[in-house]
């Protein structure tokens, strides 16, 4: 007699909330008669500004680029603001203390 082992089916992941997609976005801006240097330049940003704001929060491109696109911040950017377009603040765990206490010992160390 042989052992069979049972076939398991592969796990699917929960989408995540991620808003718009860098590339939609750049599209979405271009396709309006702009791109995103000219648009923060047109603003009073530094000309990297929008650019930067597709890969981390940059909370005064990201409502430029919102103003711009007639689309609200949590649209765009979900995991960045809540509804009412407030930053949703990540917060370290308070009770992970490690990394401050061997900083200490190094400095102390000195």
């Amino acid at each position: 007699m042989t052992a069979t082992t049972p076939v398991s089916k592969p796990r699917r992941r929960q989408p995540k909330k991620t808003g718009w997609h860098a590339e939609e976005i750049k599209a979405r801006v271009r396709m309006n008669g702009t791109t995103l240097t000219k648009l923060a330049l047109d603003n009073g940003l530094d000309e990297s500004a929008c650019r930067a704001a597709l890969r981390r929060p940059q909370p005064q491109a990201d409502r430029v680029i919102s103003r711009f696109l007639g689309v609200p911040l949590h649209e765009l950017w979900p995991d960045r603001y809540d509804s009412e377009g407030l930053p949703i603040r990540h917060v370290r765990d308070e009770h992970n203390h490690e990394r401050d206490d061997a900083h200490r010992l190094i400095a102390g160390a000195r």
